[in-house]
């Protein structure tokens, strides 16, 4: 370690960052060290212990150096079974950790009745820095029109989880508060009706730098809200429609103002015979969207098992499209109204099922040689589905796959997974009452099949790291000391 040059020092240390009990080991070895692990230690706090809590803003608000060293702040978690006057010495513990914390860049703050009107006014007395702020929407503690008059202006992304009505009523001019800086806003409801489409469109105007849009559990929403902000807006990269009550043909609406969207996240109809419309609508998207490179799919919290492929069908409803000339057709040649009436015509399952229609225009269109991430949660897809996806121009170019199994031919599924050649990260996810079941064992027979690529593998909610010990493969245990949480697992059963 003495010959290691200085000026490698730093990279090195990159590859540990955020994995704490190894940082605070580095910065006992000598002062060199020291002074590039303690940035690394302290640049992200992520706060999921009391203890660990309270132990953290007592150091920062005694070595202010370190509070300066702060770049992520998550707090999810607030020891309230303390005493009332220790309650009150650990907020102006916070209150002098934040007045030091000059290069914050993201805050996280989501704990309920954690916040108050003190901590909001210290928060950002001394930031000029901050560009993420995610805070609980229970105001019960706090005012939010104060929140629009403190929230610093670099302020370019913002979500709210829960958001009550008093906070509702404060988000047009707190948007208009952040303009022309705010990228990305997010809303995290359950099944909510103060986030409504009037909302929506008197936002909208203030909202034109927008690259993310995220509504979850909005059921108030049908679509005249979000068509408001992506035509105010030529710059949409990300959209997130989940739990909402969007009008049958709103997708297709959408079509012409999302040329340049990279990510989609949309919930399956609530329910099933909406299905073919959903997927009829959805395949105008997938035609219009040219760089789309993620998208994911997946079925509503409470929605019926897939157990098998022959459960019990329902008589599908006639879905008509909006007009080709509407979604501008003539530019894509796998748009035609005669295939759109066929998805919707197309066999209807009580539980959420794929549809095969929409998977062979997924794989004829742009998104066939753009798509680098595919996640379907909770809506079945077949083996011959898997067949079809794999023999695809799709299978060259996909780097993530998440399917939802419920029938296993566990030859077949590594002949197919072994079409995948610049695959990395893999998840299988199926219902304990299907016939698809994976061992450990099966997972490394399968990973053995996979590209060259692979960093992860994983079934239901167990996630391994694949890697290569000379000519063995094996599986280690997801790397919680990380601070991360697995990418593929990370959906809101909205």
């Amino acid at each position: 370690m003495d010959d290691l040059p200085l000026e490698i020092l730093p990279s090195v240390l990159a590859h540990l960052r955020w994995r704490t009990r190894d940082l605070a080991n580095i910065c006992r070895v000598n002062k060199t060290w020291y002074q590039y692990a303690i940035s690394l230690l302290y640049e992200r706090l992520w706060l999921f212990n009391h203890r660990r809590l309270i132990g953290v803003f007592a150091t920062l608000a005694k070595y202010p150096r370190l509070a300066s060293l702060v770049r992520i702040l998550d707090v999810r978690v607030y020891p309230f079974g303390m005493r009332a006057e220790d309650l009150d010495k650990l907020e102006e513990l916070i209150c002098i950790s934040f007045h030091h914390m000059t290069g914050l860049e993201a805050l996280h703050w989501t704990r309920t009745g954690s916040m108050n009107d003190r901590l909001l006014r210290t928060m950002f007395d001394h930031n000029t820095t901050l560009h993420t702020l995610e805070l609980s929407g229970n105001s019960k503690m706090w005012s939010p029109q104060m929140l629009v008059e403190r929230v610093p202006k670099s302020v370019r992304a913002l979500q709210f989880i829960l958001p009550d009505r008093d906070v509702v009523a404060c988000l047009v001019p707190l948007i208009e508060a952040l303009t022309p800086n705010l990228e990305s806003f997010s809303l995290i409801c359950l099944d909510s009706t103060t986030v409504t489409d009037a909302l929506l469109e008197r936002a909208a105007a203030a909202l034109p730098h927008l690259h993310k849009l995220s509504l979850v559990g909005c059921k108030a929403v049908r679509g005249d809200g979000v068509l408001a902000i992506v035509r105010a807006t030529d710059k949409l990269e990300k959209l997130q429609l989940e739990g909402v009550a969007l009008h049958p043909d709103m997708l297709s609406t959408l079509a012409p103002y999302l040329v340049k969207l990279r990510a989609l996240t949309l919930t399956y109809p609530k329910r099933a015979l909406d299905a073919p419309a959903f997927f009829s609508e959805l395949c105008v998207i997938i035609d219009a969207c040219t760089c789309l490179e993620s998208l994911c799919l997946y079925a509503r919290g409470g929605s019926p098992p897939v157990v098998h492929g022959e459960d019990v069908g329902v008589q599908p409803e006639t879905h008509l499209p909006c007009p080709p000339h509407q979604v501008h057709s003539a530019s894509y040649p796998y748009t035609s109204n005669t295939d759109l009436i066929s998805i919707s015509q197309e066999q209807v399952f009580e539980s959420p099922h794929m549809s095969t229609r929409f998977v062979r225009r997924l794989l004829f269109g742009k998104t066939a040689t753009t798509l680098r991430s595919l996640r379907i949660h909770g809506i079945g897809v077949s083996m011959q589905q898997l067949q079809m996806l794999a023999l695809s121009t799709l299978s060259n170019h996909l780097e993530e796959l998440v399917l939802h199994l419920y029938e296993l031919d566990l030859d077949m599924l590594a002949l197919y997974m072994s079409k995948f050649v610049q695959l990395r990260r893999v998840q299988f996810l199926s219902h304990a009452g299907s016939e698809a079941e994976l061992t450990k064992d099966d997972l490394i027979f399968l990973a053995q099949h996979c590209g060259p690529w692979l960093q992860q593998i994983g079934f239901r909610n167990r996630v391994h790291l694949v890697e290569k010990c000379k000519s063995e493969l094996v599986l280690r245990r997801w790397d919680m000391v990380a601070g991360l949480f697995p990418a593929c697992m990370v959906v809101v059963r909205s």
